[in-house]
């Protein structure tokens, strides 16, 4: 097996990530431009990732979860 970088999504501070009650705005707005500039990057990656593409998804959004609507 080998590792192969194929596509770099980019970065969050990690302060931003865990849900903290006096920065969850700072987080909100870490997280929500984290995604916007994930979620295109995973759509042109679609081809290479095949039926993991969800599973990666999935996997980001363990580590940097998604702004949901209230």
């Amino acid at each position: 097996m080998r590792q192969e970088i194929i596509a770099y999504l980019g970065t969050v501070e990690t302060a931003l990530v865990p849900h903290n009650l006096k920065r969850e705005r700072d987080s909100i707005t870490g997280r929500v431009a984290f995604w916007e500039a994930a979620n295109p990057k995973l759509k042109n990656l679609a081809n290479r990732l095949g039926p993991d593409q969800q599973r990666l998804r999935m996997a980001v959004h363990a580590r940097i979860p998604w702004p949901m609507q209230a």
